[in-house]
């Protein structure tokens, strides 16, 4: 099994977000455009794991969160990795008091003794519009790059949980499935 772990959104705010970001799916349609239900914040990365590996992750999962109160983030602003110019990753940025950073980093440092390893790039919390393969026109790229800079949209949520994800590929892109959610303190 293929698995990670996230913040989901709500189904109105995805809605929201896919709403806004309309103008870069019609500038580069090219791009591997994310379905709204499949928008969500990657703490971490697993990978493949067996069956058996489900209970320690579920429990790690549960322990951290536990531990961690429910917070605000805010939802907004158009960027890309490496940068809008020449992108790989399109995303819509998040930004947040510094608790999603150290539930991420409890997260990583809790899953470590499990087998996975520490990620070595800083995290920056995003939610994933597109992946850019190099056969997107250069035309396509230019207009997405002039359709980001004219989406102003923000957003805040409350962060009540942090789920366990399974991913499963397909030709027509990963679809994602929560596996657990575990609450994090007065969150639901």
């Amino acid at each position: 099994m293929r698995l990670f772990l996230a913040i989901t959104l709500p189904d109105p705010l995805k809605h929201a977000i896919y709403t806004a970001t309309e103008p870069l799916r019609n500038a580069a349609p090219a791009i591997r455009w994310v379905a709204s239900e499949q928008l969500h914040i990657t703490l971490k990365f697993l990978g493949d794991v067996p069956e058996d590996g489900l209970p320690p992750i579920q429990s790690v999962l549960t322990r951290v969160a536990s531990a961690s109160a429910a917070f605000r983030m805010e939802i907004g602003g158009i960027g890309a990795f490496p940068n809008l110019r020449r992108p790989r990753v399109v995303w819509v940025g998040v930004t947040e008091s510094g608790v999603l950073t150290q539930l991420q980093e409890q997260l990583e440092t809790a899953i470590a003794p499990l087998g996975f390893p520490r990620e070595a790039r800083p995290f920056h919390p995003h939610l994933t519009l597109g992946r850019v393969s190099p056969e997107v026109p250069a035309e396509q790229l230019r207009s997405s790059e002039r359709a980001a800079s004219g989406i102003e949209y923000k957003d805040t949520m409350l962060v009540g949980s942090a789920e366990l994800m399974l991913s499963r590929l397909s030709p027509k892109g990963a679809r994602y499935e929560v596996l657990s959610s575990a609450p994090l303190k007065g969150g639901s």
